[in-house]
Protein backbone atom coordinates (compact mmCIF):
# COMPACT_ATOMS: atom_id res chain seq x y z
CA UNK A 1 0.00 0.00 0.00
CA UNK A 2 1.29 3.74 -0.72
CA UNK A 3 0.14 6.15 1.66
CA UNK A 4 -1.35 9.43 0.48
CA UNK A 5 2.01 11.54 1.05
CA UNK A 6 4.22 9.69 -0.85
CA UNK A 7 1.74 8.81 -3.87
CA UNK A 8 1.36 13.03 -4.23
CA UNK A 9 5.06 12.28 -4.30
CA UNK A 10 5.37 9.80 -6.65
CA UNK A 11 2.22 10.02 -8.96
CA UNK A 12 3.93 12.09 -12.38
CA UNK A 13 6.82 9.12 -11.88
CA UNK A 14 5.81 7.05 -14.94
CA UNK A 15 8.40 4.05 -16.28
CA UNK A 16 8.57 2.16 -19.02
CA UNK A 17 10.13 -1.13 -19.22
CA UNK A 18 11.56 -2.74 -22.42
CA UNK A 19 13.55 -6.21 -21.55
CA UNK A 20 14.37 -7.20 -24.98
CA UNK A 21 17.13 -7.11 -27.37
CA UNK A 22 16.04 -4.69 -29.87
CA UNK A 23 18.24 -2.19 -28.15
CA UNK A 24 17.20 0.44 -30.45
CA UNK A 25 14.02 0.64 -28.76
CA UNK A 26 16.02 2.03 -25.94
CA UNK A 27 16.87 4.85 -28.23
CA UNK A 28 13.78 5.44 -29.58
CA UNK A 29 12.04 5.66 -26.13
CA UNK A 30 15.19 8.46 -25.05
CA UNK A 31 14.12 9.87 -28.01
CA UNK A 32 10.65 10.21 -27.39
CA UNK A 33 10.75 11.04 -23.99
CA UNK A 34 11.12 15.09 -24.80
CA UNK A 35 7.73 14.62 -26.61
CA UNK A 36 5.72 12.33 -24.14
CA UNK A 37 6.85 14.56 -21.17
CA UNK A 38 5.07 17.61 -22.39
CA UNK A 39 2.16 15.88 -23.65
CA UNK A 40 1.58 15.35 -20.05
CA UNK A 41 2.77 18.19 -18.37
CA UNK A 42 4.63 17.17 -14.93
CA UNK A 43 5.31 13.78 -15.94
CA UNK A 44 8.67 12.34 -15.55
CA UNK A 45 9.02 9.30 -17.89
CA UNK A 46 11.82 6.87 -16.56
CA UNK A 47 13.01 4.20 -19.23
CA UNK A 48 13.88 0.28 -17.69
CA UNK A 49 15.93 -2.13 -19.82
CA UNK A 50 18.03 -5.23 -18.83
CA UNK A 51 21.13 -4.68 -16.85
CA UNK A 52 23.38 -5.68 -20.10
CA UNK A 53 21.54 -3.46 -22.21
CA UNK A 54 22.06 -0.42 -19.58
CA UNK A 55 25.44 1.20 -21.48
CA UNK A 56 23.23 2.02 -24.86
CA UNK A 57 21.69 4.57 -22.30
CA UNK A 58 25.04 5.71 -20.17
CA UNK A 59 24.39 9.40 -20.87
CA UNK A 60 20.73 9.56 -19.63
CA UNK A 61 18.88 10.38 -17.16
CA UNK A 62 16.24 8.64 -15.71
CA UNK A 63 17.08 5.02 -16.28
CA UNK A 64 17.09 2.08 -14.15
CA UNK A 65 18.07 -1.66 -15.18
CA UNK A 66 16.25 -4.23 -14.03
CA UNK A 67 17.59 -5.00 -11.15
CA UNK A 68 17.54 -1.41 -10.04
CA UNK A 69 13.69 -0.34 -11.09
CA UNK A 70 13.33 -3.73 -8.45
CA UNK A 71 15.15 -1.19 -5.61
CA UNK A 72 13.30 1.68 -6.94
CA UNK A 73 9.78 0.35 -7.35
CA UNK A 74 8.86 2.35 -4.72
CA UNK A 75 9.32 5.48 -6.04
CA UNK A 76 7.37 5.06 -9.50
CA UNK A 77 3.62 5.06 -9.42
CA UNK A 78 3.08 3.35 -13.00
CA UNK A 79 5.94 1.04 -14.75
CA UNK A 80 4.65 0.32 -18.39
CA UNK A 81 6.38 -2.78 -19.68
CA UNK A 82 7.01 -2.81 -23.77
CA UNK A 83 7.93 -6.16 -25.79
CA UNK A 84 8.40 -7.41 -28.66
CA UNK A 85 5.98 -7.87 -31.34
CA UNK A 86 5.56 -9.23 -34.77
CA UNK A 87 2.48 -7.00 -35.59
CA UNK A 88 3.04 -3.67 -34.93
CA UNK A 89 6.13 -1.68 -33.69
CA UNK A 90 5.97 -1.10 -29.55
CA UNK A 91 7.21 1.98 -29.48
CA UNK A 92 5.03 3.39 -32.30
CA UNK A 93 2.49 1.73 -30.80
CA UNK A 94 3.07 2.95 -27.41
CA UNK A 95 2.29 6.86 -29.26
CA UNK A 96 -0.56 5.83 -30.71
CA UNK A 97 -2.47 4.41 -27.47
CA UNK A 98 -1.68 7.02 -25.73
CA UNK A 99 -2.68 9.68 -28.32
CA UNK A 100 0.63 11.53 -28.58
CA UNK A 101 1.37 13.15 -31.96
CA UNK A 102 5.29 12.39 -33.02
CA UNK A 103 7.68 15.66 -33.49
CA UNK A 104 10.08 14.61 -36.11
CA UNK A 105 14.05 15.06 -35.28
CA UNK A 106 14.61 16.71 -38.97
CA UNK A 107 18.36 17.63 -37.70
CA UNK A 108 19.75 18.21 -41.37
CA UNK A 109 18.99 17.77 -45.23
CA UNK A 110 20.95 15.52 -46.97
CA UNK A 111 21.64 14.56 -50.52
CA UNK A 112 19.72 11.66 -51.31
CA UNK A 113 21.57 7.92 -52.13
CA UNK A 114 21.50 6.95 -55.99
CA UNK A 115 20.66 3.11 -56.71
CA UNK A 116 22.17 3.55 -60.04
CA UNK A 117 25.26 1.14 -59.33
CA UNK A 118 27.10 2.50 -62.02
CA UNK A 119 30.74 3.32 -60.39
CA UNK A 120 31.95 6.95 -60.59
CA UNK A 121 35.45 7.68 -61.86
CA UNK A 122 36.53 8.79 -58.23
CA UNK A 123 40.24 7.74 -56.62
CA UNK A 124 39.47 6.38 -53.25
CA UNK A 125 41.53 9.37 -51.48
CA UNK A 126 38.90 11.27 -52.42
CA UNK A 127 35.46 8.99 -50.91
CA UNK A 128 34.05 9.85 -48.00
CA UNK A 129 33.26 6.77 -45.78
CA UNK A 130 30.11 5.07 -45.04
CA UNK A 131 29.68 2.60 -42.14
CA UNK A 132 27.44 -0.42 -43.37
CA UNK A 133 25.02 -2.29 -40.61
CA UNK A 134 24.22 -5.68 -41.61
CA UNK A 135 22.86 -6.88 -38.16
CA UNK A 136 19.50 -7.03 -37.57
CA UNK A 137 17.50 -8.28 -34.14
CA UNK A 138 14.03 -10.22 -34.60
CA UNK A 139 11.82 -9.35 -36.33
CA UNK A 140 14.14 -7.40 -37.97
CA UNK A 141 16.29 -9.67 -40.54
CA UNK A 142 20.00 -9.11 -40.88
CA UNK A 143 20.99 -8.54 -44.72
CA UNK A 144 22.18 -11.66 -46.47
CA UNK A 145 25.05 -12.27 -48.66
CA UNK A 146 23.68 -10.97 -51.78
CA UNK A 147 21.85 -7.74 -50.14
CA UNK A 148 25.04 -7.09 -48.59
CA UNK A 149 26.54 -7.51 -52.16
CA UNK A 150 24.42 -5.02 -53.42
CA UNK A 151 24.31 -2.56 -50.77
CA UNK A 152 27.99 -1.88 -50.91
CA UNK A 153 27.69 -1.28 -54.67
CA UNK A 154 24.93 1.10 -53.69
CA UNK A 155 27.00 2.58 -51.76
CA UNK A 156 30.52 2.87 -53.52
CA UNK A 157 28.75 4.26 -56.92
CA UNK A 158 27.54 7.44 -54.56
CA UNK A 159 31.32 7.88 -54.05
CA UNK A 160 31.66 6.79 -50.55
CA UNK A 161 34.12 3.92 -49.27
CA UNK A 162 32.34 0.88 -46.91
CA UNK A 163 33.12 -0.61 -43.49
CA UNK A 164 31.16 -3.72 -42.51
CA UNK A 165 29.95 -3.15 -39.02
CA UNK A 166 32.74 -0.99 -37.53
CA UNK A 167 33.01 -1.05 -33.77
CA UNK A 168 32.28 3.10 -33.81
CA UNK A 169 30.32 4.73 -36.45
CA UNK A 170 31.10 8.08 -34.92
CA UNK A 171 34.02 7.98 -37.53
CA UNK A 172 32.28 8.35 -40.95
CA UNK A 173 30.04 10.72 -42.94
CA UNK A 174 27.15 8.25 -43.92
CA UNK A 175 25.49 5.46 -41.87
CA UNK A 176 23.29 2.79 -44.50
CA UNK A 177 21.75 -0.41 -43.04
CA UNK A 178 19.00 -1.95 -40.95
CA UNK A 179 17.56 -0.82 -37.83
CA UNK A 180 19.16 -1.02 -34.54
CA UNK A 181 20.76 0.84 -31.81
CA UNK A 182 23.87 1.98 -34.00
CA UNK A 183 21.47 3.49 -36.99
CA UNK A 184 19.33 5.31 -34.59
CA UNK A 185 21.97 6.99 -32.74
CA UNK A 186 23.75 8.07 -35.55
CA UNK A 187 20.69 9.49 -36.81
CA UNK A 188 20.07 11.66 -33.40
CA UNK A 189 23.64 13.37 -33.94
CA UNK A 190 22.31 14.57 -37.59
CA UNK A 191 24.67 12.18 -39.53
CA UNK A 192 23.20 10.95 -42.70
CA UNK A 193 21.44 7.71 -42.32
CA UNK A 194 20.38 5.32 -44.63
CA UNK A 195 17.46 3.08 -43.71
CA UNK A 196 17.52 -0.84 -45.18
CA UNK A 197 14.00 -1.70 -44.29
CA UNK A 198 13.56 -5.49 -43.49
CA UNK A 199 12.07 -5.17 -39.64
CA UNK A 200 8.62 -3.07 -39.07
CA UNK A 201 10.25 0.34 -37.74
CA UNK A 202 9.98 1.56 -41.31
CA UNK A 203 6.84 3.78 -40.45
CA UNK A 204 8.82 5.01 -36.93
CA UNK A 205 12.19 5.73 -39.36
CA UNK A 206 10.40 8.37 -41.43
CA UNK A 207 8.34 9.79 -39.03
CA UNK A 208 11.50 10.65 -36.58
CA UNK A 209 13.80 11.48 -39.35
CA UNK A 210 12.03 12.32 -42.17
CA UNK A 211 15.38 13.70 -43.87
CA UNK A 212 16.93 10.66 -44.54
CA UNK A 213 16.37 8.08 -46.44
CA UNK A 214 14.74 4.21 -46.85
CA UNK A 215 15.93 2.56 -49.49
CA UNK A 216 14.70 -0.87 -50.29
CA UNK A 217 17.30 -4.27 -51.25
CA UNK A 218 15.28 -6.27 -53.20
CA UNK A 219 17.09 -9.49 -54.02
CA UNK A 220 15.29 -12.08 -56.88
Amino acid sequence: MITLPNYVKIKNNFCVAYYGNNREYLVQLSLLRPTIESSFPGLQMYIACQDDSIHVLKYEKKVFSRTELINNKNSLSYVKEISDNIDFHPVENLMVESDIEFQSIALTNFPNFSCDITLKNTGKNHLKRCALLTNGCFPTKSLTGSQIKKAIEIIESNEYSVDINPIDYNEFDAVFGVENEYLYKAASTGMQTILVPTGIGENLFKKLFPNNQIINIYIM
